[in-house]
């Protein structure tokens, strides 16, 4: 029992790593917070709508049926102005502060197939550019069929007006699973089961990582192992003590869930809150059998700061905490696969209104999980017992 509460008298003197990923994860937890209404707006279907209307000016030098015509139908979505009045300059004046968001030039003989429009903007490739571009060239090219049909060109002007702004109501229907859309508490609660797992895995092998540092430290060993204590009741109680400190991590983050889910009536949460725990739980003992496998081995606190910055953040990346999974390429997410976090990741993400629950794959996910942390224990078990990662040796003086 000392050197269990030995084990945490050395964890308070070497508790910035602690601190540190608590902050950060405070900071994370507030800054989700405060996005959330935006993000679950986002993420509603109300918000996805494309811009409608622009400022469009034009100089007509045609003025041709075709010209007059475009001018009309383009008139139909957009604020068009006649700029003819005003100079070059003026005009590029315009576009540049956003006045004009495109500009049209039409040179003359445009009707009879000898002049061009010539166009001026200050957002090349913007997505509302690329409409407008469209919607002239389809106009034209309606225009153009309906004259080689015989028309006379205010005929070829109105039905090509008519054909281009027709447009088709597209209905998606999806399969109904009860789920309702991703409100701001389950946008909250998502985020911070998504980053767990850099968190837990952070917390156990740089926070609690150091007292295990410290411990293996020869002369403290040398110290111990001079009354009657074997070297492995000590790396039992180093053991307890990561095991411990990751059940406190693992009750506190799961609070904050309660908290949070409550709070801010996550549906998430109350229909989900089992998957959460369970997640998390076995997100936590994969943390702490990957901090005692590397602490397994001869580190220095530099070493094992840069061990776990490496691992932590090269996953995190790659594996969907910082960025969605389904913005990842599949080559990387095949890589990722391979990593304990991905597999984290994707359980917790199945919470979420937009990404589809499946309990075959849940449970794949869990075993996955738990075969990683029994792999993480029988390595740092391995590690141990074969003397690679025996006590540093003590600094020789004079």
């Amino acid at each position: 029992m000392h050197l269990f509460k030995n084990f945490f008298k050395l964890l308070k003197n070497n508790s910035t790593g602690v601190i540190i990923y608590a902050v950060i994860f405070v900071a994370m937890v507030i800054g989700v917070m405060v996005a959330a209404p935006a993000m679950a707006s986002e993420t509603s279907g109300e918000a996805y709508a494309t811009q409608t209307s622009m400022n469009i000016t034009y100089v007509d030098y045609d003025d041709s049926e075709l010209s007059r015509g475009l001018i009309d139908y383009l008139s139909v979505n957009n604020e068009v102005t006649d700029v003819s009045d005003r100079s070059e300059s003026s005009i590029q004046n315009l576009v540049f502060f956003g006045l004009s968001e495109y500009h049209l030039t039409i040179e003359e003989g445009f009707g009879n197939g000898t002049g061009d429009i010539k166009y001026l903007t200050d957002m090349e490739n913007s997505g509302a550019i690329y409409m407008i571009d469209l919607a002239v060239n389809n106009y034209i090219q309606a225009y153009k069929d309906y004259e080689a049909m015989g028309y006379e060109p205010s005929e070829c002007a109105e039905h090509a007006k008519e054909l281009v702004t027709n447009t088709a109501t597209l209905n998606i229907v999806e399969k109904d699973d009860g789920r309702s859309s991703t409100s701001a508490g389950d946008v909250v609660i998502v985020f911070i089961n998504q980053f767990f797992p850099y968190l837990a895995l952070g917390f156990m092998t740089l926070g609690i990582g150091h007292t295990v540092i410290a411990n293996n430290n020869k002369l403290i060993g040398d110290r111990i192992e001079c009354s009657p204590v074997n070297r492995k009741k000590i790396s039992f109680s180093n053991s307890l003590g990561i095991a411990t400190s990751g059940v406190v991590l693992w009750i506190v983050f799961m609070l904050i869930n309660v908290i949070l889910g409550f709070a801010k009536g996550s549906d998430a949460f109350r229909e989900y809150w089992w998957l959460l725990m369970i997640n998390s739980f076995l997100t936590t003992l994969i943390s702490c059998a990957f901090a005692s496998f590397v602490t397994s081995f001869d580190l220095t606190s530099n070493s094992l700061s840069m061990v776990t910055n490496i691992a932590g953040l090269s996953m995190a990346f790659m594996s969907g905490v910082f960025v969605p999974q389904y913005l990842l390429g599949e080559g990387l997410l095949n890589i990722a696969k391979f990593m304990p976090m991905y597999w984290c990741v994707y359980a917790s993400n199945m919470v979420d209104a937009s990404t589809a629950y499946e309990p075959d794959k849940l449970l794949m996910c869990f075993g996955i999980e738990i075969l990683f942390a029994v792999a993480f224990t029988m390595a740092a078990a391995f590690v141990k017992s074969s003397g690679l990662g025996k006590a540093r040796s003590a600094v020789k003086t004079e």
